[in-house]
């Protein structure tokens, strides 16, 4: 990327890892993580369920709303591959939900991933292709999003 500071030109190259991506695999702990946001009010996350449909991974969790008023929370849903053989984050942000919830309320979110949304490109082969399995964390941020399950294909 090229942008114009004080009239200079200046080159800045992100690389392959940057963010919150860097940040895992230094194991670096930022002071606000990717995804992080204020609330008046406390949520409290279900163990998640994960189903696996022909095109599609659905991720489905109650939110529960521990505060005194009504909020909102953005339940997010990151996936990591276990190929071991090749270098790749460890986990990227696949899908995310945005749900209000009154007061002591609970709500529930369903997180949808599309199977294209998790391929990885094979320069060997020149195609997009699906690992043999994948790690799903759940959470509010990419620093506590929690290990959710598995899927294998």
């Amino acid at each position: 990327m090229r942008c114009n500071i004080n009239g200079l030109h200046q080159s800045i190259d992100y690389g392959y890892y940057h963010g919150y991506t860097l940040f895992d695999k230094k194991g670096t702990e930022p002071d606000y993580p990717f995804g992080f946001g204020l609330s008046y009010t406390d949520f409290s996350i279900s163990e998640p369920r994960i189903t696996k449909n022909e095109n599609s991974i659905k991720v489905t969790v109650e939110v529960t709303n521990t505060g005194d008023c009504a909020g909102d929370e953005v339940i997010q849903v990151y996936i990591g591959s276990n190929n071991t053989e090749t270098d790749r984050p460890v986990k990227l942000l696949k899908g995310f939900r945005r749900i209000s919830v009154d007061a002591e309320k609970t709500a529930v979110a369903e997180i949808t991933v599309d199977f294209d949304d998790i391929k990885f490109y094979n320069p060997e082969s020149g195609e997009w292709m699906l690992d043999k399995d994948y790690t799903v964390y759940t959470g509010t941020s990419s620093r506590n999003a929690a290990y959710a399950g598995i899927i294998a294909f």
